[in-house]
This record gives structure tokens, sequence and C-alpha cells, in this order.
């Protein structure tokens, strides 16, 4: 008994000292169906879309709970959209959102969140055009 108790105490004490280290709040781990959390580099995660694990992006001209990226934006950066199957409203930090053409959008913490046509790195032009991967 006395060996676990050795062992655990470290050990939470580590993790402990690094939450707090960083500042950081834990993240919840629930997440929609429509995406999956990836680990980018040790202890890093970022969200994806799922099955296709597209990167996941947050735009600045969003207001909370309100999608900006419509018509041709939503052309090149496509909204997460709510599956047909999913009936929660509300899992851990993510919500659902009404755009202005009907359909159901997943946010993040209030914020839309958007895949990009071309999977591809972010770049400067992604940042240029104000969207931000997705940090949980």
């Amino acid at each position: 008994m006395r060996k676990t108790t050795g062992i655990l105490f470290p050990l939470l004490a580590a993790i402990s000292y690094h939450v707090i280290a960083d500042n950081e709040a834990p993240i919840k781990m629930e997440h929609p169906g429509d995406t999956a959390l990836s680990q980018a580099e040790a202890g890093k995660f970022v969200y994806k879309s799922f099955p296709a694990l597209t990167r996941l992006y947050v735009y600045d001209k969003d207001s909370p709970g309100k999608s900006e990226c419509n018509s041709g934006c939503s052309s090149a950066w496509p909204p997460l959209l709510v599956s047909a199957g999913e009936t929660k409203g509300q899992v851990g930090d993510w919500s659902i959102i009404q755009r202005a053409d009907g359909r159901r959008q997943w946010a993040y913490k209030n914020q839309p969140v958007y895949t990009r046509y071309h999977d591809m790195a972010p770049d400067k032009e992604t940042e240029k055009e104000g969207f931000h991967l997705l940090k949980p």
C-alpha cells in the first residue's frame, strides 16, 4: 500500500503543477460526434472534423453565437454542420447555433466553427482572412 501512495502522490502533484503553471483550465473532453480530439504533438490537442479529420477554425468577424461567414465565404470555409441525427443541443463546451440559411452549425465556446475547403496547413492568407485554428 505504501508503494502505491509513494508513486501516486508525486504523479498527482506533477499534474497539478503542470495545470497551475500553464495557467490553463482543464480541457472538457466531451465533444460532438462530428468532431474528434486529436493529439497534434506531445501534450497539445486540436479538434478535427470526423471522419475526414480536417482542421477546424473560428472566424474573427463572427459574434458570439452568430456566423458572419455566408455566401461566398462559406464556399471556401464550410461551416461545421450538425448531423441530422444529432439531438443534443449542448455537449461540453459545444453548442448548436442556427445559421441565416436555417442550417444548424456547431459552435465551440459560443464561436461558430468551420472547416477549410482545401484542408491544408494554416498560412498567412488564413490569418489575413481572419480564420484561426480552433484550440481546446
